[in-house]
């Protein structure tokens, strides 16, 4: 008398082989997610930094003149917080992606140039998201106030 196996099922090689091949998949996808999503927190940056830069510009379109650094005074209507606040960007509380103040700055007599920027992320050397008179870009590593030549007005 012979008796038959039912053979339903996985053996446990198969199981083994199945479970490396999830692995390795999940192993190789999980990088390429997290480099999205920091792709993300840069764009939102550079979003938020261009949309301050038209608030500013336009500002100096009227007043011929960038708005002040020298504190986050609401009443100075003068000032970076007040300009931004009356065009509904609230500069009190305004975080960027990565749960830092953005930081504004201008030369200290003539208000002619300025820079508002977020630092990026922190412990990075991809530089911060920084919008200028000119341009939106990112830079290569330092914040402009690390180099030497700012001293910024955070927002928070």
């Amino acid at each position: 008398m012979f008796f038959r196996r039912n053979e339903a099922g996985f053996s446990l090689v198969e199981l083994a082989v199945v479970l490396a091949i999830i692995s390795i998949l999940i192993a190789l996808l999980v990088p390429e997610m997290t480099k999205q999503a920091d792709r993300t927190k840069e764009k939102r940056a550079k979003a938020e930094v261009t949309l301050m830069k038209s608030v500013i510009d336009s500002y100096f379109v009227e007043h011929g003149t960038y708005p002040k650094d020298v504190s986050n005074d609401i009443n100075d209507t003068a000032s970076i917080k007040s300009v931004l606040v009356k065009n509904g960007i609230d500069w009190g509380r305004l975080e960027d992606p990565w749960g830092n103040g953005f930081k504004y700055d201008t030369n200290d007599t003539t208000y002619s140039e300025y820079a508002v920027y977020s630092a990026g992320p922190p412990g990075s050397t991809k530089g911060c998201v920084l919008a200028t008179n000119s341009a939106v870009t990112q830079t290569d590593g330092e914040e402009p106030d690390k180099k030497g030549t700012l001293v910024a007005v955070t927002s928070k």
